[in-house]
């Protein structure tokens, strides 16, 4: 499930289906966060677009710690190549500084 806010304002709630099968819980969540990047960028292309200025960074909130801590440090080594795709996918933007990660504690997440 995805949530998109701005303030306190919700834009977007998405929950669908991920496109490939995967293999472990670590890998599900690099998948999900790369749908949400994706979705967030978009949203912030698109308030650009039509005169809203964004000052700050997308802030971008999980729940799995692993995957948090991966891509927000520079040097992480993956087995297999999706997982290896969704990360420098996203770790790309957390360098960029257009998006930054945060992790959120499993029992006050909003889903």
């Amino acid at each position: 499930v995805l949530l998109a806010f701005s303030g306190r304002l919700s834009i977007v709630s998405i929950s669908k289906r991920q496109g490939a099968v995967v293999t472990s819980k670590f890998c599900d969540k690099f998948a999900a966060l790369k749908t949400a990047l994706e979705e967030a960028v978009a949203i912030s292309y698109h308030l650009r677009a039509i005169g809203v200025p964004l000052i700050k960074t997308i802030k971008i909130y999980g729940d799995n710690l692993g995957v948090i801590q991966n891509v927000n440090i520079p040097v992480s080594a993956f087995h297999t190549k999706h997982t290896a795709l969704y990360y420098h996918f996203v770790r790309e933007d957390v360098a960029n500084r257009i998006v930054n990660c945060y992790q959120i504690p499993t029992h006050i997440s909003f889903t």
